[in-house]
């Protein structure tokens, strides 16, 4: 099985031959791609596009409780939204 891996602008950024039927590509940046897939033998192909966004900016969120010593003692709960969870 052939598959070739294209950017948006229809460059190659990925040709790839495959025997055991599974087929990777890693740390592409955000945007448009393409992949097509086709058959050693000539039997045809199967192609698709599809999107890769941005993550959302990280943002840090902060609640502050002040130390009053020497009866209580301070603390800082911090909360971080956006960005990619890891897979």
């Amino acid at each position: 099985m052939d598959i070739t891996w294209t950017n948006a602008s229809g460059i190659v950024i990925l040709e790839q031959t495959i025997e055991d039927g599974v087929a990777t590509i890693t740390a592409l940046p955000a945007g448009e791609y393409a992949v097509e897939v086709s058959s050693a033998s000539g039997c045809g192909s199967l192609s698709t596009s599809f999107m890769i966004e941005e993550p959302a900016e990280l943002e840090a969120l902060s609640s502050i409780t002040n130390a009053n010593c020497p009866t209580t003692e301070g603390s800082v709960d911090i909360t971080v939204l956006g960005g990619t969870i890891a897979l």
